[in-house]
């Protein structure tokens, strides 16, 4: 098969299948970080939306130049995934840029679950605008989901 083909022919099929392997190495890294997750069916009597956990409560911190106005949580139907999503307001008078929102979990006991931060959604924030932002944080104990502290930190660039 190979034997008839010419020098600039062989080393395109090379290519292709270097592609095709380092994409295959990408995907599986992706799922092995997290980053990606395969769909879990649903079990039976669960099901397969992500439901509301037993009203976590949120203790927002007063950064003094940001406040967050909304925010809300779920915890995923397998248990293994927090979501916190809310909205944030400029309180400063001054332009803010690539803002990160840092989300810390813990138990009903006050023992830290774990902690995940992400850009709002907004790159620059101008005095008394507001951005969504949302943070995913997956862990074994997730389901644990007492309540959640919210801060911020402006990074400027």
């Amino acid at each position: 098969m190979i034997k008839g083909l010419s020098r600039f022919e062989k080393l395109t099929i090379a290519g292709v299948l270097l592609v095709l392997a380092l994409g295959v190495c990408i995907v599986a890294g992706l799922f092995a970080y997290g980053t990606l997750t395969a769909p879990k069916p649903a079990r039976a009597g669960q099901p397969s939306t992500p439901t509301a956990p037993p009203a976590p409560t949120v203790t927002p911190e007063d950064d003094g130049w940001i406040e967050t106005i909304t925010s809300n949580s779920y915890v995923s139907s397998s248990g293994s995934c927090a979501t916190v999503q809310g909205e944030a307001r400029n309180t400063s008078d001054e332009t803010l840029r690539y803002v990160t929102v840092i989300v810390s979990l813990y138990d009903e006991d006050d023992v830290f679950l774990a902690s995940e931060s992400n850009f709002i959604e907004f790159r620059s924030l101008a005095p008394g605008e507001t951005s969504p932002w949302r943070v995913i944080n997956c862990f074994p104990r997730a389901a644990a989901l007492g309540y959640y502290r919210i801060g911020y930190r402006e990074t400027g660039f």
